[in-house]
């Protein structure tokens, strides 16, 4: 929850890449397709996750590839201990 705290106080604001990027990485980048989708979960406490925009550049990454980049490179991570 503190990443999705940052994203959203540095922006002032929170979009849709952050929010997923923020709970994919701590359900460890869990794909989609292996039948397990945090978001599916997230959604169904949320209902108005779907009024959140998506970023245009695709920033933060929401794949398992870019969830693993950002985290080994510390691109996209905005927590500071």
């Amino acid at each position: 929850m503190k990443m999705v705290v940052n994203f959203a106080s540095r922006t002032g604001e929170l979009n849709r890449n952050q929010l997923e990027h923020s709970i994919r990485r701590n359900f460890g980048g869990f794909d989609p397709e292996s039948g397990f989708d945090p978001m599916d979960i997230f959604a169904g406490f949320c209902p108005t996750l779907d009024t959140l925009a998506m970023q245009e550049d695709g920033r933060p990454p929401i794949d398992s590839i870019g969830l693993i980049k950002s985290s080994l490179s510390g691109e996209d991570n905005l927590i500071r201990m």
